[in-house]
């Protein structure tokens, strides 16, 4: 006869952010950066531009990156960034993807996040000084 055994259920959970797809923790942290663009309060955007993996098809036939793809923008911005998304990032000289991936690397880590959030606007500023 066959016994059964229970399984701790701690020992069948993943580790925090196995993929990206989910992680709420993550929209927190960068939603408590500021905005990329202007620093106001932010929420958590998602990017398409420059992605080639990591998208999810969704009903409809929409593509949606996961979690580990987001970027803090307030309202405004991010209305601006969904409307044309490429256009948004290169006129403001933000290189997305390598930003979205630091603060994935450094996600939980409010200093790091902040210094990576600081890198990004003084090198879009010196970008649209020296375009002028």
């Amino acid at each position: 006869m066959t016994r059964l055994v229970r399984i701790d259920k701690g020992l069948t959970r993943l580790p925090r952010r196995p993929n990206g797809r989910k992680d709420r923790e993550h929209r927190q942290f960068v939603r408590s950066l500021g905005c990329v663009i202007c620093g106001a309060m932010a929420e958590a955007a998602h990017i398409r531009a420059g992605m080639t993996a990591g998208m999810e098809q969704r009903p409809g036939g929409s593509l949606k990156s996961g979690d580990r793809w987001v970027l803090p923008l307030c309202h405004q911005h991010h209305l601006e960034q969904g409307a044309a998304e490429l256009k948004f990032w290169s006129s403001r000289g933000v290189d997305q993807v390598a930003l979205a991936e630091q603060l994935w690397r450094h996600s939980g880590d409010k200093e790091a996040g902040l210094r990576a959030i600081e890198r990004a606007r003084s090198g879009a500023a010196l970008k649209n000084r020296s375009a002028r």
